[in-house]
């Protein structure tokens, strides 16, 4: 499956899969093994992050090898090799990619648990996220972790 997921303004985010086999180590499954009720956590990187950053990699492999989560890295755009394709790029203020991000997952994995874990810019994301949706919000639980506090 590919990566990418294209925004209906244009924009272009990228979803980057950490597969794992049955017996907890990082490797590749079966689809049918992935569409199951399998909880997922996405995880939010910082500015000019991405999948390739260490924290990023370190978390995500840990979550992978010692949990029953589905781990997928949310690259906002013009992050982790996605490239820019509309006038609007990431910021801390701008929440509507990772709106689109949890409604793709909730309606591929309708039965799945969603969380999300934010680390720096992507901690301010996640926060913002959560208080425009509210009690509508799709995710089961959030962390935040080194969100700055005074950005503007």
């Amino acid at each position: 499956e590919a990566p990418w997921l294209f925004i209906p303004d244009g924009g272009t985010i990228s979803l980057d899969w950490v597969s794992r086999t049955c017996g907890n180590k990082a490797g590749s499954l079966d689809s049918d093994y992935l569409k199951s009720r399998q909880p997922i956590l996405i995880l939010l990187h910082g500015l000019t992050g991405g999948s390739h950053e260490s924290y990023i990699r370190s978390i995500a492999r840990l979550a992978a090898e010692n949990t029953t989560f589905r781990v997928v890295v949310f690259n906002a755009r013009s992050c982790a090799h996605t490239t820019l394709t509309s006038p609007q790029a990431y910021c801390a203020a701008f929440t509507a990619d990772l709106h689109a991000a949890v409604v793709h997952l909730r309606r591929e994995w309708p039965s799945a648990l969603l969380f999300a874990t934010g680390f720096s810019l992507g901690a301010n994301i996640l926060v913002k996220y959560l208080g425009e949706q509210g009690a509508k919000c799709l995710l089961a639980g959030a962390s935040v972790h080194s969100n700055p506090f005074d950005l503007f």
